[in-house]
């Protein structure tokens, strides 16, 4: 009868075990207000998945996820969709491609343009991706990343915009890293694309800072004592749209191969602020031998009056005819 009993414990404990498991592996991020506020919760080892038209999803304390999947969290739905996190959650999808977190908004949901919110201060990691963020509605994209963001064979935090969107802007508070870039945006939408680094930017392969954008204006930001870290270019901000480009650089930009340290091209008008980082020298005392100008465009660009860069130091205003710095040989940067 003993033996008996304790069997029949044991087979109990076990049951029970199952079952908090289970909660604990698929119940983690739970609708909590119908018809799509979420709440994600406790320490989970196995993808969460929210597929619900303007999903607004956020964290209690102690949520995790650190998972062999390919997401640790998926967010894929129509409408505005956001992630908030302000619980320093660890999300981890360590397998060769996966992403820490995931969020695509499918587009609009009715008369709900679609969009896309991101806010933690988590540490994320990806195998593939820490962040991979898009919107397909007729919204903004917005990411905003306090801890640090790690993509181990790709990009740490990759966003993009597209055609019927508006704003894209990516603010990074913690160290970026990816093994092709450190921050890649690009924005196909009508608005305007905004990138701020205030800790280190690092993209082994290729760019510690990618931005590009078809909208109206680009702007560029890295704090002081920053680094923005790149094979190729430390910095490329490339701005196809109708606005005016500015990068202001209060803190280094390295290339490893190139000596491309940052990397401009445009179609508007350009503003750089005249903040040169150690690893900068100086070509003139007032500019940058880093910035490096659009000479393998067609010739119908070349013919056109180059952009102006309007240059602030202090209070003085002054503008610089780019002619000034266009390279010799189309492809050569300034020496």
């Amino acid at each position: 009868m003993g033996a008996c009993h304790r069997v029949l414990l044991s087979t109990t404990m076990l049951a029970s075990a199952f079952i908090a498991y289970g909660r604990r592996a698929y119940g983690a991020c739970a609708l909590v207000t119908p018809p799509s506020t979420f709440e994600c919760s406790g320490a989970n080892v196995v993808q969460q998945t929210i597929a619900t038209n303007n999903a607004d999803v956020s964290t209690l304390a102690g949520f995790s996820v650190v998972t062999g999947d390919l997401r640790a969290v998926s967010i894929t739905a129509a409408g505005d969709l956001s992630y908030t996190d302000a619980n320093a959650s660890t999300l981890t999808a360590a397998a060769i491609g996966a992403t820490a977190l995931f969020i695509q908004s499918t587009g609009d949901d009715g008369l709900t343009p679609g969009s896309v919110t991101v806010d933690t201060n988590g540490v994320l990691i990806g195998g593939g991706y820490g962040i991979r963020a898009s919107n397909y509605g007729g919204g903004a994209l917005s990411i905003t990343a306090n801890g640090a963001v790690t993509g181990g064979n790709n990009t740490a935090i990759r966003a993009e915009n597209f055609a019927a969107g508006t704003d894209l802007s990516v603010t990074a508070a913690g160290t970026v890293f990816g093994n092709f870039n450190g921050i890649f945006a690009r924005n196909y939408g009508s608005g305007a694309l905004s990138v701020t680094a205030n800790s280190d930017a690092t993209g082994r392969l290729f760019y510690g800072i990618y931005a590009r954008n078809y909208g109206t204006d680009l702007s560029v930001t890295t704090g002081a004592g920053t680094a923005g870290t790149g094979a190729n270019s430390g910095i490329l901000a490339r701005n196809d749209g109708s606005g005016a480009l500015t990068v202001t650089a209060n803190g280094d930009a390295t290339a490893a191969n190139s000596k491309l340290r940052i990397f401009l091209e445009w179609r508007g008008a350009m503003m750089c602020e005249d903040v040169c980082g150690s690893g900068f020298s100086s070509l003139s005392p007032d500019l940058c031998s880093g910035f490096f100008l659009p000479a393998r465009r067609p010739p119908s660009w070349r013919r056109q009056t180059p952009p102006v860069c309007v240059e602030v130091t202090g209070a003085r205003l002054r503008t610089v005819d780019q002619r000034a710095m266009l390279p010799a040989r189309p492809g050569t940067p300034p020496s």
